[in-house]
């Protein structure tokens, strides 16, 4: 598990040594290396997030026993995985610096416009797919184990939206006003996943409630 939070790194510099290093695209662009490199440790960190209960087991019942309440829990896993997400861009941004050079100001706010936008997002989807879709985590065997099929779908389906808009966002600004206007789409989006996230998180007690003994029961599965 650390070893896959600590691969953005590693791509990087594949990225910079390696044979697509001498002529893959962030050979030609390194300014977009760190918009890059972001991309990669959110995608990573979606298989933590859109699972937050799976290695709770059994365990999970304390939750419900405890005085406070799930939005609170569900809050406090977002927070803990946003946590471990800066700590993956403070060594991104360093490798970004040593493999090539530090960022343009503008490519700063375009990357942190886009976690704005691509984290609120994620965090929403993968708060419901762990009440609609869970899956016990056996530590004993994590390396083989595979997600739903309905998380492994739904996942692909918010990752081609956010690449898809991110893409998007790039050339109007590549074609407009430069990477400052692409910062200012991606803000724009950021507003509305943000209120998203905020909705889902305010519904988190009532979606528990309905949920609580399918929850139970995926999750005390021997």
């Amino acid at each position: 598990m650390l070893l896959t939070l600590i691969m953005p790194v590693f791509m990087l510099l594949i990225f910079r040594i390696g044979p697509a290093g001498r002529g893959g695209l962030l050979s030609r662009m390194p300014q977009y290396a760190l918009l890059a490199g972001a991309a990669y440790a959110l995608l990573i960190l979606t298989n933590f997030v859109y699972n937050n209960f799976g290695a709770e087991g059994s365990g999970i019942q304390f939750l419900f026993a405890s005085p406070a309440r799930f939005r609170q829990i569900v809050l406090g896993k977002n927070l803990a995985h946003m946590t471990v997400f800066a700590c993956e861009m403070l060594l991104v941004s360093a490798g970004v610096a040593v493999f090539y050079g530090p960022p343009s100001l503008s490519m700063v706010a375009v990357t942190l416009c886009g976690i704005l936008f691509a984290a609120p997002l994620n965090l929403a989807v993968g708060n419901l797919l762990s009440l609609y879709s869970p899956k016990k985590i056996d530590q004993a065997t994590f390396g083989r184990q595979r997600a739903s099929q309905t998380t492994v779908l739904v996942s692909f389906a918010v990752q081609l939206t956010v690449f898809g808009v991110a893409a998007l966002a790039l050339h109007i600004g590549q074609t407009g006003r430069g990477l400052w206007l692409t910062a200012l789409l991606f803000l724009i989006s950021a507003v509305l996943t943000t209120a998203l996230y905020i909705v889902i998180l305010g519904r988190i007690d009532g979606i528990v409630l309905k949920k609580r003994e399918d929850l139970v029961a995926e999750l005390s599965r021997a």
